[in-house]
């Protein structure tokens, strides 16, 4: 039965030499290469040629944020309308809003907020997050959504943003709906007639 191998003092002795001395080696040529601590991290980013397309998307892009808006219509359940639940209800609204967001309480458990300078999709996640905020409080909100230019008429925004609320409805309890998502369906051309 072989334990181990017999290796010569002499043999160890030159072959921890080697060893040592590639050690020593490598640590040079590590040491002699360029550092990756040493380079500028940010030279990778980006090259200046490319700054200007950039800086010309991003001013576009603001420009059509700042002019849109988005208009939701909201309502809660008639039960939350009553006593300390509507001041909670408030708060959460005010709470969950932007700067320069506006809200406006309806006739019965309705509100109206107009989002400045926000789409759409900014505005159902706008939604989505507020329903989920009164959903702590055991409150079920529904929520329609729809944007369009700061040019577009107050009212249409409102009658789409309306209508986004009825189908919320029609889907039952804490929904967001866009407008854009029933009106797509309701402008589709109609199918052509199958030939029998």
């Amino acid at each position: 039965m072989i334990t181990g191998l017999n290796v010569p003092l002499e043999l160890a002795a030159i072959l921890c030499g080697l060893f040592c001395a590639a050690g020593i080696w490598a640590g040079q040529a590590r040491a002699a290469r360029p550092s990756a601590r040493l380079r500028n991290p940010l030279a990778d980013l980006m090259q200046p040629a490319s700054l200007d397309p950039v800086i010309d998307l991003a001013t576009r892009r603001n420009a059509m944020r700042e002019a849109a808006q988005a208009v939701l219509h909201g309502r809660i359940a008639p039960d939350a309308e009553k006593g300390a639940a509507h001041d909670q209800v408030a708060a959460v609204l005010r709470a969950g809003l932007r700067r320069g967001d506006r809200v406006t309480h309806i006739a019965g458990e309705g509100f109206t907020i107009i989002l400045p300078g926000a789409d759409e999709r900014a505005g159902t996640q706008i939604a989505d997050r507020l329903r989920g905020s009164l959903s702590q409080l055991k409150v079920n909100a529904r929520f329609g959504a729809a944007a369009g230019s700061t040019s577009a008429s107050g009212d249409l925004l409102a009658r789409r943003a309306r209508r986004a609320l009825d189908a919320a409805q029609h889907r039952g309890v804490e929904h967001v709906v866009a407008a854009s998502d029933f009106e797509e369906v309701l402008f589709l051309p109609p199918p052509a007639a199958s030939a029998a």
